[in-house]
């Protein structure tokens, strides 16, 4: 029989600090990340979408809405409670935890679908779009819930760790864990062919080859990172058994490295836009709030103007700054237009 991977490694307080710095890290990323695309999405000035694009806009809103509402609440209670203090608060953090590792992974997969729409104008992968999401929707979906379900069902059980400490463990049979990796790679793989589509089955531009790069690359990044950590939850206690005879791994591990999974692809899907779409709408954010201000303080300086000659004096060099800095985010503008293109494309 041999000792749990890696047993020591994750229960040493350098794993502990590291990844509660980094879910403490991820919670203002959801929240930063979620209010700037719902702002794309919501101050649009373009009405005429096309139904990709909608689509596109409504799978954002529902990804990055799930995260914010469900992720920080769950990312907290890792934080705060220890599932080895007791077995009811266990069950409750894994319960919690699985349902939304899962959920998570399942609207990032809807959204990569209806992203991938976007590069494939000639429907050249049209086929493979619809058979990967009927793949998610008919195999993944139920499986998943049948796997949330089971949270509830059973109960975790208390067991003594490469005899060292007792840990509450989750038990398994390698078959339901198995069957989920297995189809989260096929998944995975159809995600990262569609979006490679483009530039494989045709010509394609500098502009285009790159947007391609981009989000093959964080896909397989999003990818390779969920599917270690099913691999590991198979292979976790290699050898040792609970008292009923299965396989199992130890839960607060198992919840901190899918935090940490999680946190992961939402960071690379973040990436799949271009840094340039970031700056543009949290300029145009900014520029929205500042307005009224300026107005007024214009409308001010303009009603002095009458009563002092120095109220005429910082007009004038009120108007001068305002030119300058016009001149100045005009030519940023015109600087990145290809980048904002790729944005009003991808939003």
């Amino acid at each position: 029989m041999g000792g749990y991977i890696l047993y020591e490694e994750f229960n040493s307080p350098e794993f502990w600090v590291s990844t509660t710095v980094l879910i403490i890290i991820t919670i203002p990323e959801v929240v930063f990340f979620c209010i700037t695309h719902y702002y794309a999405i919501i101050f649009n000035e373009r009405h005429n979408l096309m139904e990709s694009v909608r689509a596109v806009n409504f799978e954002t809103m529902l990804y990055f809405g799930f995260n914010l509402v469900a992720g920080i609440p769950v990312g907290v209670s890792i934080i705060m409670y220890d599932p080895d203090s007791s077995l009811r608060l266990c069950n409750i953090l894994y319960a919690f935890g699985v349902a939304y590792i899962y959920l998570s992974n399942f609207f990032l997969y809807r959204l990569l679908i209806a992203k991938s729409t976007l590069y494939d104008p000639m429907s050249q992968m049209s086929r493979l779009s619809r058979v990967t999401w009927w793949v998610i929707h008919i195999f993944y979906l139920p499986l998943l819930l049948y796997v949330i379900s089971s949270t509830v069902i059973w109960s975790r059980e208390f067991v003594d760790v490469n005899g060292k400490a007792s840990h509450c463990v989750e038990t398994h049979s390698k078959t339901a864990p198995s069957l989920f990796a297995a189809i989260d790679l096929t998944i995975s793989l159809a995600c990262i062919l569609i979006l490679a589509a483009p530039a494989i089955l045709s010509p394609a531009t500098k502009e285009i080859r790159e947007v391609v790069i981009r989000n093959c690359t964080v896909m397989f990044i999003a990818a390779s990172s969920t599917l270690l950590l099913l691999i590991y939850a198979v292979t976790a206690s290699n050898g040792q058994k609970s008292r009923e005879g299965f396989d199992f791994f130890i839960v607060k591990t198992i919840v901190r490295l899918g935090a940490l999974d999680v946190g992961i692809n939402l960071t690379m899907i973040c990436l799949s836009w271009p840094l340039s779409f970031y700056w543009t709408i949290v300029a145009k954010a900014v520029s929205r709030a500042i307005t009224p201000f300026i107005s007024e303080n214009k409308s001010g300086f303009r009603s002095d103007r009458s009563e002092n000659k120095s109220g005429n004096q910082a007009l004038q060099m009120s108007d001068i700054f305002e030119k300058r800095e016009s001149k100045f985010v005009s030519k940023r503008l015109r600087s990145s237009a290809m980048d904002i293109n790729e944005v009003k494309i991808e939003t």
